[in-house]
């Protein structure tokens, strides 16, 4: 049954539209009046045997009463609204830490030990007065007196420079280490072997000044302090083989790791 004040208003045209009654149908709406013909939503446009010739519509396949004006109700049924379908969102991808292996680190290691030696030992002669003369003079004393059997070891001359040596180092251990973690993350041996540090599971983030620093000093002191350092040293070292997440003793104090980075 219809309103009869609708004769007053602009009716929708006749076409297909969802079925006000069930989900997933449309019915034809011949201008005025629901009719009886139906058929599955979306399928081709065609007039059941006998009906109307079917228009395809031709803009929104809303109930027709969403399309009078006012929003007034018709024929007992609400404006029907096209539901709202939410934007699946994109899954995050979450970076993932592969971890470096022992022979890269060590391989890393040798090569940066070996730049920090070369570096020492060709600035020290602007230094140190007559530096390598002094260290070719008393390594010879300590080899002839080695084949002579003596005990005397190292003349006073020889461990004094050693002693300049082994502070001069710890000085530029210090120093690229800070330097080549607080710019890079990662030495130049580290960039050799594809490996970087970083903090603990945030593989693509830098390590920052902060933690160079502590990562560094840590380091420095198990690897050049000598006596009980060098057995410390010796167990961190070992702890990248089982630790699970390869962590040696500097890492833990500077909350960081070595990942591999490209």
């Amino acid at each position: 049954m219809t309103d009869p004040s609708l004769s007053q208003r602009s009716l929708p045209p006749a076409g297909w539209y969802r079925d006000p009654a069930q989900t997933g149908r449309e019915r034809w709406w011949d201008g005025v009046s629901w009719s009886n013909q139906v058929r599955l939503h979306n399928a081709s446009a065609f007039a059941p045997h006998g009906g109307p010739s079917a228009a395809p519509t031709t803009g929104s396949s809303l109930h027709p009463q969403a399309r009078l004006r006012d929003g007034q109700q018709h024929g007992g049924f609400r404006p029907i609204a096209r539901p709202t379908v939410a934007p699946i969102p994109a899954p995050v991808a979450r970076a993932t830490t592969a971890t470096a292996s022992f022979w890269r680190r060590l391989v890393a290691t040798v090569v940066d030990n070996l730049l920090v030696s070369f570096a020492v030992t060709s600035a020290l002669p602007f230094f140190v007065t007559d530096f390598e003369n002094r260290v070719l003079a008393g390594m010879q004393a300590f080899y002839a007196d080695f084949l002579s059997g003596g005990q005397n070891g190292f003349n006073g001359d020889l461990a004094h420079l050693l002693v300049i040596v082994t502070y001069a180092v710890m000085a530029v251990t210090v120093l690229y280490g800070l330097v080549s973690l607080g710019v890079w993350s990662r030495t130049l041996g580290q960039r050799i072997v594809g490996i970087a540090v970083c903090p603990v599971d945030k593989p693509t983030e830098k390590v920052g000044w902060s933690r160079g620093l502590a990562r560094s000093l840590a380091w420095t002191l198990l690897s050049q302090a000598g006596g009980v350092f060098l057995i410390a040293n010796a167990f961190s070292v070992s702890m990248a083989l089982w630790h699970p997440k390869r962590q040696t003793l500097p890492d833990l104090l500077a909350r960081t790791q070595v990942v591999r980075r490209g």
